[in-house]
């Protein structure tokens, strides 16, 4: 567990970082991708950053992830970009990156946690991100046991993304139970169904 000043050293560093390893690695999240990454990073890689996530229609959301992202703009460590044509918003690594000494450190406990963040889910978009964290949200509040409690759970699923075709959430909870974000045998992903 990590004492408050220790979880604000990495909660101030974590913007920057994250946004240079998600650009690394091709993607450019904007605001609600990049919340939804710290929230798979808090929930599924134990990394103990202290956010209270709530969940919402497009996925669980922490206004303190989005003022600490407005901090570190204003630090010029990380660049929002507005995209021209569609309002669509961009995460960038800032200018300020590399003028300060040991930017990192404070992450370089989580390491693995990080990698395994952006392996699994870094080219993912908002849209993916946000069912697959609802997901692995309600999972997490339900704990699924058996058939009937999974299908349960499949239900809030549902009910939290009527928009969402059976087939789109079906896929994500394979994709989820097959890299070990969620586990139970979910009802109807036996062969053949």
């Amino acid at each position: 567990m990590l004492d408050t000043d220790a979880r604000a050293k990495l909660r101030s560093v974590l913007p920057q970082v994250l946004a240079r390893r998600l650009n690394e690695a091709g993607a450019e999240p904007g605001t609600n991708a990049y919340c939804l990454h710290v929230y798979l990073l808090q929930k599924l890689y134990l990394v103990p950053l202290g956010y209270r996530f709530k969940l919402y229609p497009d996925g669980p959301q922490c206004d303190e992830v989005l003022g600490d992202l407005d901090l570190a703009k204003s630090r010029n460590e990380v660049q929002v970009d507005y995209i021209e044509g569609n309002g669509a918003i961009r995460i960038l690594p800032g200018l300020k990156f590399h003028e300060r000494p040991g930017t990192e450190s404070p992450l370089v406990h989580y390491a693995q946690q990080m990698d395994e963040l952006i392996a699994t889910f870094g080219n993912c978009n908002a849209r993916g991100l946000d069912l697959r964290a609802a997901i692995i949200s309600i999972w997490s509040l339900t704990r699924p046991s058996d058939k009937e409690s999974a299908e349960e759970a499949l239900d809030l699923v549902r009910v939290l993304k009527p928009h969402r075709e059976e087939s789109e959430i079906r896929a994500a909870l394979d994709e989820l139970r097959s890299n070990g974000s969620i586990s139970m045998d979910l009802p109807g992903n036996q062969a053949g169904t």
